[in-house]
Parts: structure tokens; C-alpha cells; sequence
């Protein structure tokens, strides 16, 4: 079998399982194209009778597991476990209302370009080169993006429900140093704790901070915060730089590194393309913060956007 072909078998035997599993629940399953970051992903749409939303799981996410030996059996097990745990029950869904918006709604972020058809249909705030969305969390690694009949049905204006959905990413923010951030990601892969002053002391101290949240999912939406940008100049004590390493999460670099924007563009370019899956891929741009916006690094944008104004104020004189 060719790659292709066992990802195909893959999909189809994870559906047949899964659809048998699902029944008993009162759940009905659909084959589903969902337009992703920069993407669309093959999806399989899960849907409780009479609830105004479904889940999707994404087979490719479990497609490695799979590769590995993992069985199609126990594959289903997990999924149908967090299916049917307490917050993405029916009644979890039904929560769906104005009341509960302030503790399930966080905020996510993408590049527009690449997003703009789906954009269409989900409200948005652009920032720089990128767009600001907000997701309903389920729990358990479940989301949906709030669509414009969502926010009609929880009774919101868009301002209320992105102010609402970067307040709550704000709340989790964490800016750490690079050595901090990698050996807490060895410890989470595995790595016994009582290693991590050993690692420290063998790692070099690396200029970069990392700014994400708590569970590490969306992190990347902090920068479309100023008092979350506004901060994060006060504990550096300077101007710094943002790289998107991915929608998760980015990297803040100091201006007293003497670095370069061009030379951090190159940087980000080289490792989106080599390292980063493109449906985790931001941007290939690096920001700064003026204090109140994000811009383009080393760019005049907000600069050019005024001058048709301008000028047409000189024509009518």
C-alpha cells in the first residue's frame, strides 16, 4: 500500500468502528471536508440528535498512533471516551448560550490570506497580516469555531465575543525563557524531573522567550492582546520582536539582541518549511508592538494605509 492508500484504509476502518461505537450514544456520523488553517482536513462529523452543534475528529491526528500499532480499536476508545465525558455530553453542548460564553470561549488566531474564504463566515478582527477568531471549548480537546449563526445564537455582538475570547486566553498567558520552555517540554514527553537541573545546566542560554498558554493550544492568538503585549515589554524591560513559530505559540526576541528583521524573516521562512505542518503555520512575517498595535517588523504599513487619506485631504484644498 502506498502512503495515500493506507491513510484512506486508515479513515475508513476508523469510521465503520467508530460509527458501530457512536450508535448506542443516539450519535450519527458524517464524512466531512472542514476547512482548516491554510488547509482543509478530511474530518468525520459527529452529531447528537436535536443539538445545534456536532464535533469533528480528525483521523489524520490518529493516523501515526496507528502507523505505530496503536489498534483501530483502542483508537475509537479514546475518542469515544472524551466524547461522552461531562463537558462534550449533550447536556455540555446544550450550554451553548449568552450566560456560559464567558467560561468556554478563548480566542485562536491565523493568516488571512490563507484563510479569507472560510474567514467569510466566522466573525473576525484583522490584526497586521493575520485574522482573530473565536472558539467555543468543549473540553477535552474539542472546539468549534463561533460561526455567524452562533454568534446570533448566543446573542452577542462580535466585540463582546472577541473581547470575551482574548480575556480569556489572557488569563493563561506565560512568557518563559527558551531553556525554561524546553525543559518543560522534555518533562511532558517523559523526561524524569530529576534531570531537568542537569538539562539546564548542559542547555546555552538562548536570547528568546516563549509566550503560549496553559495546555499549549492557541497560544499564538496572545499577540492580537495589547495588555498582554504591554506586559510582556514591562518584564523585559525593552522593545523586542515576535517570531510565530506556530498558531500555538510564538517567540519574543529582545532588540538588544541586535538582531535584524530581515534576518529573523529568513529564519522564520526556513523553519516554517522544514518544521512546521502547514495546517500549525502562521505567518511568515515578524511583528513588533508600538505600544498599542501589532506591525510588521521593519515595515511602514500602518504608514501607507493613512496616506490615501492624506492625500485626498491635499486634493480638495
Amino acid at each position: 500500500m502506498t502512503y495515500t492508500e493506507e491513510q484512506n484504509y486508515f479513515f475508513e476502518e476508523l469510521y465503520t468502528a467508530l460509527e458501530k461505537a457512536m450508535k448506542p450514544e443516539g450519535a450519527s456520523l458524517e464524512r466531512v471536508d472542514v476547512p482548516k488553517n491554510n488547509t482543509v482536513q478530511k474530518g468525520i462529523s459527529i452529531r447528537f440528535e436535536g443539538q445545534p452543534i456536532s464535533p469533528a475528529i480528525y483521523p489524520s491526528r490518529f493516523f501515526r498512533d496507528f502507523q505505530n500499532g496503536v489498534s483501530v480499536e483502542e483508537i475509537v476508545f479514546y475518542i469515544k471516551d472524551g466524547l461522552t465525558a461531562e463537558s462534550i455530553t449533550k447536556r455540555g453542548i446544550m450550554e451553548l448560550n449568552h450566560d456560559n460564553a464567558p467560561h468556554y470561549l478563548r480566542s485562536a488566531i491565523v493568516s488571512y490570506e490563507g484563510n479569507r474564504e472560510w474567514l467569510k463566515d466566522v466573525p473576525h478582527e484583522r490584526v497586521a497580516d493575520l485574522a482573530l477568531y473565536a472558539k467555543w471549548d468543549f473540553g477535552g480537546g474539542y472546539s468549534a469555531k463561533v460561526t455567524n449563526p452562533l454568534l446570533a445564537h448566543l446573542q452577542m455582538t462580535k466585540e463582546e465575543l472577541l473581547r470575551t475570547a482574548k480575556g480569556n486566553m489572557a488569563m493563561q498567558a506565560r512568557l518563559r525563557t527558551m531553556k525554561d520552555a524546553l525543559i518543560a517540554r522534555a518533562v511532558q514527553e517523559g523526561m524524569p524531573e530529576e534531570l531537568t537541573e542537569e538539562m539546564r545546566d548542559q542547555l546555552p542560554d538562548i536570547p528568546f522567550y516563549v509566550l503560549n498558554v496553559n495546555g499549549g493550544i492557541d497560544g499564538a492568538a496572545l499577540v492580537a492582546d495589547p495588555s498582554v503585549m504591554r506586559k510582556a515589554g514591562r518584564d523585559l524591560g525593552e522593545g523586542f520582536y515576535i517570531l510565530p513559530s506556530s498558531v500555538h505559540e510564538v517567540l519574543i526576541v529582545p532588540k538588544s539582541t541586535g538582531a535584524k528583521p530581515e534576518e529573523l524573516r529568513d529564519m522564520v521562512y526556513r523553519i516554517n518549511r522544514q518544521e512546521v505542518p502547514i495546517e500549525e503555520r502562521l505567518s511568515d512575517n515578524v511583528y513588533e508592538f508600538d505600544g498599542h498595535t501589532l506591525t510588521l517588523a521593519g515595515q511602514t504599513e500602518t504608514l501607507e494605509r493613512e496616506l490615501p487619506g492624506l492625500a485626498a485631504m491635499h486634493r480638495k484644498r
